[in-house]
């Protein structure tokens, strides 16, 4: 064996004595961590009442108090942090604390099955206990303790209850409205809104419209008759605001615009006379009256 081997073989040793050392340690740190926290797991627990598969049997619509039991065996009194989730079941009262050395601290769950459930039906109480030493939730070593409850429905004992094919029609039907109740209600507001914003949209047109009927006869009504008002004219400027009057329709009319023509003509107007009746646009002519 040359000297790099020898000496290879030397360093292979020592790492594996090393690595046995660090092996050794480890096994030590971590059985003394399990015995603190098993030690501090026993110091704290929840004792419960016997149920058969841990299953609480209760009939539709009947009532039940579930108490179970916190233990502290620590020389410490402990706060709790105490966490529950159940569809059937509310929590009377959390204790402050549990004392030192007591075995005897409660809680209360008052569990109801709906009244329409149906035989075969199940649901659960499940929750967690976990101590901490104050109010500011620190924590010691411990773990967190979990339970679950299950609850099952069963027949009505002595009345001879039996569900039926018709039950769980009922049954099926009376969720679907329920769920679909306040869909409903949004739908039948979103209905109303359409409506009465059509109903709204309809009379403001129908007022509009009135509205501006009533505008155009009351417009007729101040217009002065057209062959009174010409004949009645004293000068170019009289001719030019009746232009301005009188709609272009009705200028239009042959009759009209002889009358403007006989009536420029008696005021010594021949030219524009003899232009009118040519000339059927009232601004054009309205424009030779202003020049």
């Amino acid at each position: 064996m040359g000297y790099k081997d020898r000496n290879n073989h030397a360093t292979c040793r020592t790492k594996r004595g090393r690595d046995r050392y660090i092996y050794i340690f480890l096994v030590i740190a971590l059985t003394i961590y399990f015995s603190v926290l098993c030690e501090n797991a026993y110091a704290f627990g929840i004792a419960t009442p016997y149920l058969e598969n841990d299953t609480l049997r209760l009939e539709p619509g009947q009532s039940y108090t579930y108490v179970i039991t916190l233990q502290n065996n620590d020389d410490t009194d402990y706060y709790v942090d105490f966490n529950y989730t159940s569809d059937v079941a509310t929590l009377k009262e959390l204790p402050s604390i549990v004392p030192s050395k007591s075995y005897n601290t409660q809680l209360s769950f008052d569990i109801k099955i709906p009244d329409k459930a149906f035989p075969g039906d199940r649901f659960s109480l499940a929750y967690s206990a976990r101590p901490i030493l104050n109010k500011t939730g620190q924590v010691g070593m411990t773990v967190e303790i979990r339970r679950t409850l299950k609850i099952e429905v069963v027949e009505k004992n002595g009345q001879g209850y039996k569900i039926t094919f018709g039950d769980r029609i009922g049954r099926v039907w009376q969720d679907l409205f329920e769920k679909s109740r306040a869909g409903l209600y949004y739908l039948g507001g979103v209905i109303a809104i359409v409506i009465l914003g059509f109903l709204t949209i309809r009379l403001w047109r129908l007022s509009k419209g009135m509205s501006e009927k009533i505008a155009h006869h009351r417009h007729a009504a101040k217009e002065p008759h057209a062959p009174f008002a010409i004949s009645h004219a004293r000068n170019i400027h009289d001719i030019m605001l009746l232009l301005e009057q009188i709609p272009e329709k009705e200028f239009e009319l042959a009759e009209i615009r002889k009358l403007f023509s006989e009536k420029l003509l008696e005021l010594n107007e021949v030219y524009l006379s003899k232009k009118i009746l040519t000339v059927k646009s009232k601004d054009i002519i309205i424009e030779m009256l202003k020049e």
